[in-house]
């Protein structure tokens, strides 16, 4: 019985030897090659992804501003210097709520003015958010009564 242990012993030690060298590189030029494939649609993920982002910190930005000014009865401003550094709720000169920005994030200075009662009464509807340089565009939309909607895209007039 020993003889016949020892006999096989050396057959299952050569079928454990794992990968040889031209396996492994043919593996490897197979995940460099996806992994190349792949890159571009990632980018537009993390594009879209930070546009989103930043439209929905504007819009809840704008959402407080429009249910403070129905809260305290008063006009209440949006502004948004840029959106790199930031923006504030302001009341009567009082700032009431301020946030920080998103890099790599352009859009123009702007300012949103709600009245007494949620009205959009300063600052035209449309602000268009954009990443960088390229032509990855946000539009978020403010109508006249105070509701907001943000759309993938450039805003059009």
């Amino acid at each position: 019985m020993n003889t016949i242990a020892t006999r096989n012993m050396p057959d299952r030690l050569r079928a454990q030897h794992g990968l040889t060298l031209t396996e492994l590189l043919v593996t490897m030029v197979v995940i460099a090659v996806l992994a190349t494939i792949a890159a571009p649609s990632f980018r537009g993920i993390i594009v879209d992804q930070r546009l989103t982002n930043a439209a929905s910190a504007v819009n809840q930005s704008l959402w407080l501003a429009r249910s403070e000014a129905l809260k305290r009865n008063a006009s209440v401003s949006f502004t948004i210097s840029s959106i790199s550094s930031g923006w504030a709720i302001v009341i009567n000169g009082q700032t009431i709520r301020s946030e920080t920005g998103f890099e790599g994030i352009n859009a123009a200075a702007r300012t949103f003015t709600f009245n007494a009662t949620g009205r959009l009464i300063a600052g035209d509807g449309n602000y268009e958010l954009q990443y960088g340089t390229s032509s990855d565009k946000r539009c978020i939309t403010i109508t006249q009564t105070g509701k907001t909607s943000s759309l993938s895209g450039a805003c059009t007039t």
